[in-house]
């Protein structure tokens, strides 16, 4: 047997993982998509995940899920329900404390919708396709915007 070179090695992990345990398709896309965001002139924070849970389906809701994504920057908290009953997902939303801000809602760089919350802090989102989300926070007291991460819908 003959012994490999280091590239011929290398080469070979390589092909076995790239066959094994591919790179996700559109993370690509979202990763530069990110980057964009980061170094674009908007001055944006993110928010942290903070806590998911999930949320088990009754017997005779066994093609519906929902999970609960809550979010936390700088004394604000964003928590999410997002349900889906098997044909379009659905978020609801609250700001906490409530308060009057605009959710952008994006998908890469694409504004799928843009919503002014009220004083209640509450918000919906229904007939979401299915897909990865950010949304954008902009106070309404001109403070800095921040943003989720990206989450699956």
């Amino acid at each position: 047997m003959s012994e490999l070179s280091d590239d011929d090695l290398l080469a070979g992990v390589r092909t076995y993982w790239e066959t094994q345990d591919a790179v996700p398709e559109g993370m690509v896309a979202r990763l530069q998509t990110a980057a964009a965001l980061a170094a674009s002139d908007l001055d944006l924070e993110l928010m942290l995940l903070v806590e998911r849970t999930e949320e088990l389906a009754g017997a005779r809701g066994a093609s519906a899920t929902a999970y609960t994504l809550r979010f936390a920057h700088d004394g604000v908290d964003l928590l999410l329900r997002i349900s889906t009953d098997g044909s379009s997902p659905r978020i609801d939303g609250w700001v906490v404390p409530p308060s009057p801000i605009t959710v952008v809602v994006l998908r890469d760089s694409e504004e799928l919708a843009t919503l002014e919350v009220g004083d209640t802090g509450r918000f919906e989102l229904p007939g979401l396709t299915p897909g990865m989300l950010r949304l954008r926070l902009e106070p309404a007291d001109g403070t800095t915007p921040f943003m989720t991460p990206a989450f699956e819908i």
